[in-house]
């Protein structure tokens, strides 16, 4: 065997090796389309696009579905009840489960005997409404401006900036900074 001849030998070698691994990699639904005549005929000449995989998310199991639902209608009736007949049916709840204990819920809520309805919420009062005369607003103003402009400082400027403003107040202060900001 000639060296040509070996050569040609070992890239058949390879390229064989490659396709196989490419054929291992495909899906079922993949070699299938490849081995439709229609395509295999013209995959003699010119290449076409293989299907795009298509992922579906997996599915929610049953039960877990199941679970939450019991357990949303558990929480929402559960809020009835208070004192010792929510204890005695978080006890059923434990000892025979939630679908009991849904039961028994609904039966005391039916009778309405021994259930406390919810206790009405009280509607918050308005805020009251600061009364400000205008020079506690310009006071408000300017010590909001200071808080502001000393955040950015370095430790060794606010503490200059600080005893400037005890000395001559927080107004030449913050005019102090934003002259150092120019």
């Amino acid at each position: 065997m000639t060296e040509l001849e070996s050569t040609i030998r070992d890239i058949a070698d390879s390229f064989a090796k490659s396709v196989l691994d490419a054929l291992r990699k495909m899906t079922l639904a993949e070699l299938a389309w490849l081995l439709r005549p229609s395509v295999a005929a013209s995959t003699a000449g010119a290449t076409t696009k293989r299907p795009a995989k298509t992922a579906k998310a997996p599915a929610r199991p049953k039960k877990k579905s199941s679970f939450r639902q019991l357990q949303g209608r558990y929480m929402g009736l559960i809020r009835n009840f208070t004192g010792a007949v929510r204890k005695q049916i978080k006890g059923i709840a434990k000892a025979k489960g939630l679908p009991a204990a849904i039961a028994a819920m609904a039966k005391l809520l039916a009778s309405k005997t021994k259930a406390t309805k919810p206790k009405p919420v009280a509607a918050k009062a308005a805020p009251r409404k600061l009364k400000l005369s205008p020079a506690r607003k310009a006071a408000l103003k300017i010590q909001g401006t200071y808080i502001g402009l000393v955040r950015g400082l370095p430790a060794a400027q606010k503490a200059k900036i600080k005893a400037l403003a005890k000395k001559k107040g927080m107004k030449a202060a913050v005019e102090a900074m934003k002259r150092g900001r120019k």
